[in-house]
C-alpha cells in the first residue's frame, strides 16, 4: 500500500457531524478496492460512494473487503448495501457482535437513565432520545463476515492490514495498520482537530471510560506511524503528537472541571459551567455533557470526587 492508492470519499450524514471519511484503498494490480468504513444507511451517502467509485475508474463491485472501524451509524450504516451491491467480505472486531445484539430500547433506557441521573433537565432528555430514535430507525444492524481479534491480521492486496482494538470512543473501536507502509486508520480514535468523544453508550456501561480511551491512545506511540487517515477532519501526519494533544487536553480538562466544582453539583450544572451554555445544536450540547461524565466518572475513581446520590440524582463533591 502507499499514500496514491488511497482515496479518501467525503460522504454526507444527516445530523450534526455532516460528513463522514470513508477509504478506498486500490489493489496493486489496479482491479479491486477495500473499502474502510462504508457512511451512513441513506440514499445520498451511497449515491455519493458510487459516484466516487466511478470518478477513479472502478464500480461499486470491485469492491472486495469491508473493513469497520466500530459501531456507530455514519461508520456502518451502508453494510447491508454494500453487501447487497457487490457481497463484499466484511470485517470487524468481535465485540462488534455485541454491539450488534443489543436491543435498542435497551440502549435508549440505560442513556435515559444516565442523563437523568446527572441531572439533565427531562425536556432535553426526550430532544436528544428523538434525534437518536430518528437516526437509527432507518439503520440495520451492522452485517460482519469474519471477525478479527486484537493484533491479528487481514491479508488484502494492498497489504497485510494490522487490527488493532482501541476501545473508548466506542467499545469495539479497531484502528488498522499497515505496518510495511507505516499507515494508519483511526476512525474516530485521533483526529486531527477535535477531541474523540468518549462513546455514550460505553459511558453507560463502564466504570472508567475515559481510563479506557486513553490506555488506548498510549498504545498506539507504540507504532511508527508516517501518516493517519481519521473518519472525520484532516489527515493526520504526526499521529504521535496528536495524541499527545488529546491527552494534554483531557489533563487540561480535568483541571476545570475540579476548579468549576467549587460545592455540590450535578454533572450538568458542571458542564454548563465548563463549556457554557451557547452549544450551536443538541448533538454538541450531548457531546460536551458526556464528556463531563467520563472526566467525573474518572475523577471518582481517583478519589479525587465523591458521588452524592439524593432522590435519584448524583451530586459530585471535590475532595481534591
Amino acid at each position: 500500500m502507499n499514500q496514491n492508492n488511497i482515496h479518501r470519499v467525503r460522504l454526507p450524514v444527516p445530523f450534526f457531524v455532516r460528513h463522514v471519511y470513508v477509504h478506498l484503498i486500490e489493489n496493486h494490480d489496479n482491479s479491486r478496492l477495500v473499502l474502510v468504513d462504508c457512511g451512513p444507511a441513506t440514499e445520498d451517502a451511497f449515491t455519493a460512494l458510487d459516484n466516487h467509485v466511478r470518478s477513479i475508474g472502478y464500480s461499486i463491485e470491485d469492491i472486495e473487503t469491508c473493513i469497520v472501524t466500530h459501531s456507530h451509524y455514519e461508520h456502518y450504516g451502508l453494510l447491508k448495501r454494500i453487501k447487497q451491491e457487490c457481497n463484499a467480505r466484511i470485517f470487524a472486531h468481535p465485540a462488534m457482535l455485541t454491539s450488534a445484539s443489543i436491543d435498542f430500547n435497551e440502549v435508549l433506557y440505560s442513556i435515559q437513565e444516565l442523563f437523568i441521573a446527572n441531572g439533565m433537565p427531562i425536556t432535553t432528555v426526550d430532544k436528544f432520545l428523538k434525534l437518536y430514535r430518528d437516526i437509527m430507525k432507518e439503520t440495520p444492524k451492522p452485517l460482519i463476515d469474519e471477525v478479527v481479534h486484537d493484533r491479528g491480521y487481514i491479508s488484502t492486496n494492498p497489504g497485510k492490514l494490522r487490527i488493532i482494538w482501541t476501545p473508548g470512543h466506542a467499545k469495539d473501536h479497531v484502528c488498522i495498520y499497515d505496518e510495511a507502509a507505516r499507515i494508519m486508520f483511526t476512525g474516530d480514535h485521533v483526529i486531527s482537530k477535535v477531541t474523540p468523544q468518549i462513546g455514550l453508550t460505553y459511558i453507560a456501561q463502564s466504570e472508567n471510560p475515559l481510563k479506557v480511551y486513553q490506555q488506548s491512545l498510549k498504545e498506539l506511540l507504540n507504532y511508527d506511524v508516517e501518516i493517519s487517515f481519521p473518519g472525520h477532519n484532516q489527515t493526520i501526519e504526526n499521529t504521535h503528537l496528536r495524541i499527545l494533544e488529546i491527552l494534554k487536553h483531557h489533563k487540561s480538562r480535568e483541571r476545570w472541571i475540579l476548579e468549576a466544582l467549587d460545592t455540590k453539583l450535578t454533572a450538568f450544572e458542571i458542564r454548563s459551567r465548563v463549556f457554557g451554555e451557547n452549544q450551536s445544536t443538541i448533538g454538541h450540547h450531548i457531546i460536551s455533557y458526556t464528556e463531563t461524565i467520563a472526566h467525573l466518572k474518572s475523577l471518582k475513581a481517583s478519589g479525587k470526587v465523591d458521588e452524592i446520590l439524593k432522590k435519584g440524582i448524583c451530586y459530585y463533591e471535590n475532595l481534591s
